[in-house]
Parts: structure tokens; C-alpha cells; sequence
């Protein structure tokens, strides 16, 4: 039991790592190709959505 316990914690752990792992390249494929004008106002738009949640 605590042995299957242990392999879904890792999985889940894996799982969810992956998923940031992925976002994060992707936010720097789009800072990297989008022009500055657009990375700024991405930044900004991504700073109020920040501020909305928190």
C-alpha cells in the first residue's frame, strides 16, 4: 500500500513538473521571437493579471 502511495506521489510530482518545464520554455520561446514592443506589453499584461489574482 505505502509503496503505490509512493509511485502516485511520483508520477503526480513528475507529472506536474513537466507541465512547468514546458510552460517555462514556452514563455521564452515567445519573449525570443516576439519584438520588444510586444514581449514589453506581454510582460505588463502578464504583471495585471498577477496583480488580479493576488
Amino acid at each position: 500500500m505505502d509503496f503505490l502511495l509512493i509511485a502516485c506521489y511520483l508520477f503526480t510530482y513528475s507529472f506536474l513538473l513537466s507541465i512547468w518545464t514546458i510552460f517555462y520554455y514556452f514563455i521564452i520561446y515567445l519573449c525570443l521571437n516576439i519584438s520588444i514592443c510586444g514581449s514589453l506589453m506581454f510582460l505588463c499584461f502578464y504583471t495585471i493579471l498577477l496583480y488580479n489574482i493576488l
